[in-house]
């Protein structure tokens, strides 16, 4: 019975704005050619005129050949799929693709894969800067937070809907701000939609202006939230060291 080695990930992100795209999509079974054969199809006709829908086992459903033009060639065979221009990329983007490896013995079907634009979604409300600089906009709302000193300051701002998500970073005061593990903790909401920069300890030194800054993880662009957290101290508290005397009468 054939059996997968390797398969593309469930979804590959790209970058349509990159100006040398290539886009390798592979399959890997067992046993190896010439013993087996792999196939690859897509769940939609395309644009491929000719081209009948093929019903596979096990599953039975309706599969479309990936057209011959697309797929790399070796010395055993065709190996995968080539996606090298953004018109290709877009045909097969956001679809299901499947492959099928055959022997005589049967055939299994792989879990579905798909192509996926990377960017960001709703970006007007995001002012774009660039890449390693971060400056604050002059007509951001501004949110202060009091703190008692020793205590735990929470600063939540929004993320934008992003595909794949975000990386996260804060600034404090316009500079990046540097994370130390004992004292700084990132916490991402389970819709994604927004994150928590917890600060425990709160002191003077942490005083000032923070802002949360998004990085698409492909695209590699960057957006600023516009809304400031400005973390303030509430009231004044001084460390002494007190020698108390109880006098028992």
């Amino acid at each position: 019975i054939p059996q997968f080695e390797y398969i593309p990930p469930p979804v590959t992100y790209f970058d349509e704005q990159s100006p040398h795209l290539t886009i390798p999509l592979t399959c890997r079974g067992w046993p190896p050619q010439p013993f087996s054969s792999i196939s690859y199809y897509t769940v939609s006709r395309l644009s491929v005129p000719g081209v009948s829908p093929t019903a596979t086992a096990p599953r039975q459903i309706p599969l479309y050949p990936v057209r011959e033009a697309l797929l790399t060639n070796s010395s055993t065979g065709l190996s995968g799929i080539l996606l090298s221009n953004l018109s290709e990329i877009t045909e097969m983007s956001e679809q299901n693709m499947h492959c099928v490896i055959s022997t005589l013995f049967g055939s299994i079907l792989s879990p579905p894969f798909r192509l996926m634009r990377a960017g960001m979604i709703n970006d007007h409300r995001y002012s774009h800067t660039p890449r390693n600089h971060y400056t604050m906009r002059s007509n951001s709302t501004t949110t202060v937070i009091r703190v008692y000193p020793g205590n735990v300051a929470v600063i939540r701002c929004k993320l934008p809907n992003s595909q794949p998500s975000a990386s996260v970073h804060f600034t404090h005061s316009a500079s990046l701000l540097a994370l130390d593990s004992r004292k700084h903790l990132i916490v991402r909401s389970i819709s994604d939609d927004y994150v928590d920069l917890l600060i425990s300890s709160v002191t003077a030194s942490d005083q000032g202006d923070y802002q949360c800054v998004a990085t698409n993880p492909v695209t590699k662009r960057i957006y600023t939230d516009p809304e400031i957290f400005r973390l303030e101290l509430s009231g004044k508290f001084h460390a002494c060291s007190c020698i108390i005397i109880i006098i028992i009468v």
